[in-house]
């Protein structure tokens, strides 16, 4: 097994609470994503139920949206923070 290297001092944060601040600025972002994407599911299985389909079939594909949509987000969100950080360097 390789030797494991200490984190950098660039990595670390230069504050104490920085590094609580930027958890909690995650958990933000992921749960304002998986409200959207439910919001998205939700707004597909209405819209597939005032249509006439079956109210399971849409309620599957409502699920399908928001999860397809969810991980789509959050492929967007972390592409978005690595060009960002890639910048500030």
């Amino acid at each position: 097994m390789p030797a494991q290297r200490a984190p950098s001092e660039a990595s670390q944060p230069s504050q104490p609470g920085a590094a609580r601040t930027l958890q909690r600025q995650l958990r933000g972002l992921r749960t304002g994503i998986t409200l959207t994407a439910l919001l998205g599911g939700l707004a597909l299985y209405i819209f597939l139920s005032q249509l006439g389909l079956p109210g399971v079939l849409a309620a599957i594909l409502g699920f399908v949206f928001a999860l397809l949509g969810r991980i789509a987000m959050v492929s967007l969100l972390r592409d978005w923070l690595l060009h960002a950080s890639r910048s500030r360097k």
